[in-house]
């Protein structure tokens, strides 16, 4: 996969802390649009993200394509499911807990950075991104 750009965070960090880092990418295009760090939390029965972050080319007004953060964030609850957990959750940047809880649905864990999908938020992504396939 093609990881041109200027990406903001170094991705090896989540990998040397036992996250599992997925790429979401086009099949035609071979440069990845979007990244997610991803690991499994039994204890609390979801699955826990560490970092999300789109390709800088699809950042903004002027991006390229759009909902990659979405898409990853469904693809986060998929694979929460799949792990036979109902739950996904991640720690928020403060300017964009507002915008998570209106797009994605998620909750804010009392008046942390801690935000939450799960129940209706989380089968609605899964619905919306994953239609027709089998869970």
């Amino acid at each position: 996969m093609n990881m041109e750009g200027n990406w903001k965070f170094d991705w090896s960090i989540p990998e040397r802390q036992g996250y599992e880092v997925y790429a979401l990418a086009i099949p035609e295009i071979s440069e990845v649009q979007g990244l997610i760090a991803l690991r499994s939390d039994a204890e609390n029965l979801a699955v826990e993200g560490y970092l999300l972050e789109a390709n800088p080319k699809n950042v903004g007004n002027n991006g390229v394509y759009k909902g990659a953060g979405a898409h990853l964030t469904a693809f986060a609850c998929k694979t929460a499911l799949d792990r036979g957990f109902g739950a996904y959750y991640f720690v928020a940047k403060t300017n964009l807990i507002e915008h998570y809880k209106n797009t994605l649905g998620a909750m804010q864990v009392g008046n942390s950075q801690k935000m939450i999908i799960e129940g209706a938020s989380f089968r609605k992504l899964l619905e919306h991104y994953y239609k027709g396939e089998r869970r």
